[in-house]
């Protein structure tokens, strides 16, 4: 691990535990880390130290830090707000929903705002199309509608709420366990629903698994993970998890995550790094371009990936173009409008991809 990626760690480790950090030795480069850090979405948190160390930054990157950070803070206030917001117009109106993923972890870290969310996920029961109505009374602008499994809407400067109509893409492997997921939630109300504890603990294992197997994730991810099995897990049903990981056939990526979990923030042990670990390192904080074309070849050769990339299997097909869920007879006139809109639209993405195919063909 290059200097400045380690002195990355030593800022996260201080600010973390709220500790003096150390001084920079004199050939760390504050440009590299501070990259390194806007990579892994941990500016804000590696702050925190910086602001304490008497051989700061430069005058121009030590503000673009500090305003970072201070942006965060708003960002995430905010947030809260219009969580709240979204909560109160769902329950006097009587649209059944559950919130989901992360938000609630950022309760577990030292401070909220070292947590924050790219965006407010909430998962509705039965009618989208009314959810979707009452958020634009709130200022709530569509960006994207019937593409994947949500309803996604943005507000300036930077609010992004996604409405899920799945919890999980149709074509996940895990789309079946969590298909009837409302059936096992809690609720006071019939209104706002939420998973126990144990079941929560495990859809976060879940989704990490899919960004990790996808594009990749990054450092972020393990941190959530050390804070759950830190302050979360003591008081959960073990058994059960265990039990229900084991039948996701998600064990072994589980003890994966809980031992590199310990080990770099437990320990603070970054020696002998795994590939494994390398992968996340060199990820960002949802993975990167280069790993999903890579992970998305797969073992595929020649004429086998050129035919699955012109066509995706069928229920890829209907997470992205949800008029296949009504019309499946479409599914040609889908397959043709796809190609279409990659050749005129997507040219610098198809680019993108076969340049890094053959870099990968030349390295292997």
């Amino acid at each position: 691990m290059n200097k400045n990626i380690s002195y990355f760690f030593k800022l996260l480790q201080s600010s973390l535990n709220n500790q003096q950090p150390p001084e920079p030795d004199a050939d760390v480069d504050f440009k590299q880390v501070y990259k390194f850090a806007k990579a892994h979405n941990l500016l804000n948190v590696c702050f925190y130290s910086v602001e304490k160390l008497e051989n700061k930054p430069e005058k121009a990157l030590y503000k673009k830090w500090e305003n970072h950070r201070n942006m965060m803070i708003h960002r995430n206030m905010i947030q809260k707000m219009e969580f709240d917001r979204i909560k109160s117009i769902l329950e006097k109106n009587r649209v059944a929903f559950m919130p989901i993923k992360g938000f609630s972890i950022s309760d577990l870290y030292p401070k909220s705002d070292f947590r924050y969310m790219a965006d407010l996920d909430f998962l509705i029961k039965d009618d989208l199309e009314k959810a979707d109505r009452l958020i634009e009374t709130l200022g709530y602008k569509p960006k994207t509608l019937g593409t994947v499994h949500h309803d996604e809407y943005v507000k300036p400067p930077f609010m992004i709420v996604e409405l899920h109509h799945e919890i999980i893409s149709i074509s996940s492997p895990y789309y079946s366990y969590y298909e009837n997921i409302f059936d096992r939630c809690l609720t006071d109300n019939q209104i706002e629903y939420r998973m126990s504890d144990e079941d929560f603990y495990i859809f976060m294992l879940v989704h990490l698994q899919k960004h990790y197997m996808e594009s990749g994730t990054g450092i972020r991810s393990i941190l959530d993970f050390y804070f759950l099995n830190k302050k979360f897990l003591p008081d959960l049903d073990r058994e059960y998890i265990n039990r229900e990981v084991e039948k996701l056939n998600l064990t072994d990526f589980y003890n994966m995550v809980l031992l590199i979990a310990e080990k770099w923030f437990g320990q603070y042990d970054f020696s002998n790094l795994s590939k494994e670990e390398l992968y996340i390192l060199g990820s960002g904080t949802y993975g990167n371009e280069e790993n999903k074309v890579i992970n998305r070849k797969g073992d595929k050769k020649g004429i086998s990936f050129f035919v699955s990339r012109l066509f995706p299997p069928v229920l890829w097909m209907k997470d992205h173009f949800h008029i296949l869920k009504k019309y499946p007879v479409l599914l040609p006139v889908m397959y043709v409008y796809r190609f279409f809109r990659a050749v005129f639209c997507k040219k610098k993405m198809i680019k993108k991809e076969i340049e890094i195919l053959n870099q990968h063909k030349c390295n292997s």
